[in-house]
């Protein structure tokens, strides 16, 4: 059912970003997680499309993020339904980055727009040496790439405060904002 559960939810997120423009949020993104069943099993480039037009969004507005270890089941077509997704204005961004089958390749090859580094290296950036060092190479990959790079778990001043003199471009997590229904 996923791939159904999956269509459910990026038409779902249409009409919440449909909500947040309506409400003054025009550029705020919504980006939606899919699983690697939807990336090989199903119209992913059609979802997103209908659910654009559906709701009248412009190019850009929905996101996707897909896990390294859900690239690993077919790379090469993976690496054809990101293309076509990014020809049509839809951001790819690789979420978890390092705590998986980490390849650089995938860095290489695909088309991505940001880089999410996990919250295992977020988590006590500012006290612990070795996450700090983690956190550091992450955000200087993938600035050099030129991604935007993603932040998630932030739960903490001291955190946001570590990632910002770093020059993180994004965050997220229960700082910011609890997980909404």
């Amino acid at each position: 059912l996923i791939v159904l559960l999956g269509r459910w939810v990026i038409h779902a997120a249409a009409r919440a970003q449909r909500e947040l423009v309506a409400h003054g949020w025009a550029g705020l993104p919504i980006a939606v997680n899919v699983s690697a069943m939807q990336l090989f099993n199903s119209d992913l480039l059609g979802d997103f499309i209908s659910a654009t037009e559906a709701h009248g969004l412009t190019p850009g507005v929905l996101q996707m993020e897909l896990t390294e270890s859900s690239l690993m089941h077919n790379p090469v077509q993976a690496l054809s339904v990101l293309k076509s997704l990014n020809a049509r204005g839809i951001a790819v961004s690789l979420d978890d980055f390092g705590t998986g089958f980490s390849s650089m390749s995938y860095l290489q090859h695909l088309p991505l727009d940001s880089l999410k580094i996990d919250r295992c290296f977020v988590t006590n950036v500012e006290r612990n040496p070795r996450n700090a060092a983690i956190c550091r190479a992450l955000l200087s990959l993938g600035h050099s790439l030129g991604l935007v790079v993603i932040a998630e778990g932030v739960e903490n001043e001291a955190q946001l405060e570590w990632l910002t003199a770093h020059g993180c471009d994004q965050v997220q997590g229960y700082l910011l904002g609890r997980p909404a229904p």
